[in-house]
Order: structure tokens, then C-alpha cells, then sequence
């Protein structure tokens, strides 16, 4: 009997570790996304992106949408998207929520531009901190609404330090990655070669190669005016002839599916039709995210 019971009482510890572990997550609500100049639709897709990225970060406990919806029904208010203008009441709504912080989101249009905002609002203090993001179109939001997630909680210091694979094999890279800023898509494949499709409808030869925990990709395709769309044309073939090579160097994060890193490559500023600085080596956060194996 008591072999029984000592078994018996190792499974629950065990069952209940992750209920334990849940329950020491911080608790973040998200309120409905504000649109202002796009579409309903376009915003709910980019709240549902936001959304599944912060449950993907695995460190928070997220509040459903229908009981935070039955919560903010009672609430009076004149608009769902204001609801957390002001300290007071993003504490009060967290404590109705029971959560520590509430992330709000907006999607707006620029003129030809589309900007999508996050902010983050610790319901304990009411203090907020926020993010922004401006690109041609929402599907090039969507693209970027990953690493906007993972930068402004970043920002919020409650995220523990990401973790990343200490080796990179060839086969952890093999297969279709979605990529971000220009790129659709990827494709790595054996013996060091690898292609992208880039938004234009270009494509570009690459190459790769993996030095213990990083991997360097480096474009082999002669330079096109069609790497640069949407760059206006006479700028974009001008860049062609000076740009160098694109290269990008990567981590791969622990659960193998996202390749966080920099891209390296030549900007210009232009205007008009004339350019007016040329950059060498101009680098930014780049990250591209499996899509097949």
C-alpha cells in the first residue's frame, strides 16, 4: 500500500508542476486593437499575430478573449480601444482581470504607410512603455509584429534571456523559412546553397555557411533593380550597380524555428529620382521564422 501511494503521489507532483509553474507566469490581457484609416479586418488579423507571439514567448499566462470581453462589458466606457488612456483605469481594469499588464495595439495609416503600435501597461503602477513600427503595407506589419512583441518586452525587463543552440547542424536549417523585411521566403538547402523570394517577385541566389553556434548567409545572385522595390526605379537600378552583396548572420533560437540575427547591406536616402548618401555595411535586426522542414 504504501509503494501505491508512493507512486500515486509521485504523478500528482508531477501533474501538477505545470499548473505550479502556469501559475507563477505573469498574467497579460490584451484589449482589442485600435484601426484608424485600415480595415477592421486587417487590424483583427495583426491582433491575432500579437497575440499568438506573446503566448509563444511561453512566459506569460494569457487571458482568453471571451472572459476578458465579459469582463470589459460591464466596464463603461466610451470606446474599447481607450480603455487604458489613463493610469487609473488600466489598474482598476487589471485588477479586474487579474492581470499584470495589459498590451493595447493601434494600426493606423501614415498617407501610404501603415504603422502598427504596441504598449504595454504594468496595471500594478499604471507606468507604460510603447513601441512603434512604420512599413509600406499591413502584410509587411505582419511580418514585423514578432519582433515588436519580443522588443517591447524586452524593453519591459520581464522576459528571462533568450535561449539559443549552442551548435547549428545543417540539418536544423534545411527546409522553407518565412523571412521579414523584402524577403517571402527561403529555402535552405544542402551543401551550402539556399534561395529567396523576395516581395518584388525576385529571386536571389544565396549561400550559407555555419560556424559552431552562428550561420552567415550571403547573397550570390548579381544585384537587380528588383532587390530594392520598392525603392523608385531610377534609385533602385543606380543602387544595383554600387550596392554590395547582402549578407545576414544568425543564432538559432532553442526551439529551432526562429534564425534571430542582423542583416548587413548598403542604404542610400534619396530624393526624387537622385540619391543622396550612400551606406556601406548599414545594419539592422533581422530574424526569419521555419515554415517547413
Amino acid at each position: 500500500m504504501k509503494k501505491y501511494l508512493a507512486v500515486l503521489s509521485y504523478f500528482l507532483a508531477v501533474l501538477s508542476a505545470p499548473a505550479q509553474e502556469a501559475a507563477t507566469r505573469a498574467v497579460v490581457a490584451i484589449l482589442p486593437f485600435e484601426a484608424s484609416g485600415v480595415g477592421i479586418d486587417e487590424t483583427r488579423t495583426i491582433e491575432n499575430l500579437v497575440q499568438s507571439y506573446v503566448s509563444e514567448l511561453d512566459e506569460f499566462r494569457l487571458i482568453a478573449a471571451e472572459d476578458r470581453d465579459a469582463v470589459l462589458s460591464e466596464w463603461e466606457f466610451s470606446a474599447v480601444a481607450g480603455m487604458a488612456d489613463a493610469g487609473a483605469d488600466s489598474i482598476k481594469i487589471g485588477a479586474l482581470l487579474s492581470a499584470d499588464y495589459l498590451l493595447t495595439g493601434s494600426v493606423g495609416a501614415l498617407g501610404d504607410d501603415r504603422a502598427l503600435t504596441l504598449q504595454v501597461i504594468r496595471t500594478k503602477n499604471g507606468e507604460k512603455r510603447s513601441v512603434s513600427v512604420v512599413h509600406r503595407s499591413t502584410s509587411e506589419l505582419a511580418l514585423s509584429a514578432r519582433s515588436l512583441v519580443r522588443k517591447i518586452f524586452d524593453r519591459e525587463g520581464v522576459r528571462s534571456a533568450e535561449a539559443f543552440v549552442g551548435s547549428i547542424a545543417e540539418n536544423d536549417l534545411i527546409g522553407s523559412w518565412q523571412g521579414d523585411k523584402g524577403i517571402e521566403l527561403v529555402k535552405f538547402m544542402r551543401g551550402g546553397k539556399a534561395v529567396a523570394v523576395l516581395s518584388s517577385g525576385a529571386r536571389m541566389e544565396l549561400s550559407y555557411a555555419v560556424k559552431d553556434d552562428s550561420v552567415r548567409v550571403v547573397q550570390t545572385s548579381p544585384n537587380t533593380d528588383k532587390f530594392y522595390a520598392p525603392v523608385p526605379l531610377k534609385v533602385a537600378t543606380a543602387l544595383s550597380r554600387i550596392a554590395r552583396p547582402m549578407e545576414w548572420t544568425f543564432r538559432l533560437a532553442a526551439g529551432k524555428e526562429t534564425l534571430r540575427g542582423t542583416k548587413t547591406a548598403t542604404s542610400v536616402s534619396w530624393e526624387a529620382d537622385r540619391i543622396l548618401e550612400v551606406v556601406h555595411g548599414s545594419t539592422r535586426e533581422a530574424e526569419w521564422n521555419r515554415i517547413a522542414r
